[in-house]
């Protein structure tokens, strides 16, 4: 399923409209698209490399904007759009026919999605004091950043030293 996801921002990236499919990829990414604009701004910029900072200035403006969005859902959406980030982890791993507790990289990106999930509440929401919100937005960065180093690395313990 992702492979043809992929073939088709690949072909958006030789099509005439090209900027604005590279604009809404990214837009769509910063908030919930698997697929990364990367893919479509690397083959851009090699077949126009004068027009290289115009593709990247788009891709940035429309990454801000749909990251904005985003987080626009999830304060505005409450913790049913948290619900349904994890739903669609969940579904996502079922997919691509990885079983979460199977597999100890996919166990803790789903763990560390819960962990960014209920600091987060905490963080925007649940939080009495702002001390306590502020540890739990700084918990929340972290577990965001150990989700995407497990994704990237495909390992449970990517900061080994």
């Amino acid at each position: 399923m992702l492979r043809k996801l992929y073939d088709w921002v690949l072909a958006l990236a030789a099509s005439n409209r090209a900027p604005w499919a590279l604009a809404a990829v990214s837009f769509a990414e910063s908030s919930f698209f698997p697929i990364p604009p990367d893919v479509m701004l690397a083959p851009m910029v090699a077949a126009r490399p004068d027009r290289a900072y115009r593709y990247a200035a788009i891709c940035t403006a429309a990454s801000v904007l749909g990251g904005l969005v985003g987080y626009a859902i999830g304060v505005f959406l409450d913790e049913a759009s948290l619900g349904l980030l994890l739903a669609s982890a969940l579904w996502l791993a079922w997919m691509m026919h990885q079983a979460p507790f199977v597999h100890g990289w996919l166990t803790a990106k789903v763990l560390g999605l819960l962990a960014y999930i209920v600091l987060g509440s905490i963080a925007l929401r649940r939080g009495r004091t702002s001390t306590v919100r502020t540890v739990a937005f700084a918990g929340a960065l972290l577990a965001a950043a150990y989700v995407v180093a497990v994704a990237l690395t495909k390992d449970p313990l990517p900061f080994r030293i």
